[in-house]
């Protein structure tokens, strides 16, 4: 796939990646199974799952508390960059009727918008509930090889934007992986150019390399557009979601501008410093 087929203007600010989500799920698709030695229809529909939100009839989901799937990835010996050790999981008894129904609730955001519920319908085929730091404080990773699973945790009972705070974590981690999927036929970095290079991240508070850099201004880049979509759709939304949504925009837009320096890095691919370009609108 070309990077233009990516970054068409419109499809680009309109979030429509409809044209690409599936081709680079097939290559996803054709990685995971190479890596795993097993099919993704198979991993993700057998009856080892657990410890997840599986996915029935596209719209119908459960949870389970078995956690058999996270011990086959600890033990495997090819999935060596993911620390399992940083995670800490949810009891499933005690929280999954207020995750299953906030899951719910921040879907239907998704549902008024195909492009961005096609992304996650593709991508995200399992969801492991995590805690987070605490009250207000949101937590998800996800990582490159597994690109059809997510960490996530989820705000307890009367938090405020709740659903929304779901939505941008359910997103965030399904661009990460849209765009690992990307990168396993268009190398935005080239580690044989000192890929030690650090850029600080206003997303971390700390130095990354440039690979994360452009990770974060892709994943937030896409939050922020898809959060004036919502400003600007006929999706309803109370005067604190949106009082919410415009805080986090302003905060999004001023942490991109924090990482126009990362455009200078030696190490960026031609496709890496095009989308890098088009991310932070240089």
């Amino acid at each position: 796939m070309k990077i233009a087929q990516l970054l068409n203007k419109e499809i680009f600010i309109n979030g429509n990646y409809l044209e690409c989500v599936d081709f680079l799920y097939d290559q996803a698709k054709n990685n995971f199974e190479k890596l795993f030695k097993v099919s993704v229809d198979h991993y993700y529909t057998g009856p080892s799952l657990g410890g997840h939100f599986q996915r029935e009839h596209h719209e119908k989901w459960k949870i389970d508390k078995n956690q058999a799937d996270i011990e086959i990835l600890k033990h495997n010996s090819n999935y060596v960059n993911f620390s399992f050790s940083e995670l800490e999981f949810c009891e499933f008894k005690k929280d999954r009727d207020w995750m299953k129904l906030l899951f719910d609730r921040s879907m239907k955001f998704f549902i008024s918008f195909p492009m961005q519920y096609h992304l996650i319908d593709v991508f995200v085929k399992k969801i492991h509930p995590i805690k987070s730091a605490g009250i207000g404080c949101d937590t998800s990773h996800s990582t490159p090889e597994f690109y059809f699973s997510i960490f996530t945790s989820f705000p307890e009972k009367n938090e405020s934007n709740a659903e929304l705070r779901l939505l941008e974590s359910l997103y965030h981690e399904a661009m990460h992986l849209l765009l690992s999927a990307f990168e396993l036929g268009n190398p935005i970095v080239d580690d044989k150019i000192n890929n030690e290079i650090k850029i600080y991240s206003p997303w971390k508070k700390e130095n990354r390399k440039t690979q994360g850099i452009i990770h974060g201004a892709f994943v937030f880049r896409n939050i922020s557009n898809f959060m004036r979509l919502l400003l600007r759709s006929n999706v309803h939304l109370n005067d604190l979601d949106r009082k919410y949504l415009g805080k986090r925009i302003e905060m999004i837009d001023q942490e991109l501008a924090e990482v126009k320096g990362a455009i200078n890095s030696p190490n960026l691919t031609k496709d890496g410093k095009l989308l890098l370009e088009t991310l932070l609108e240089i």
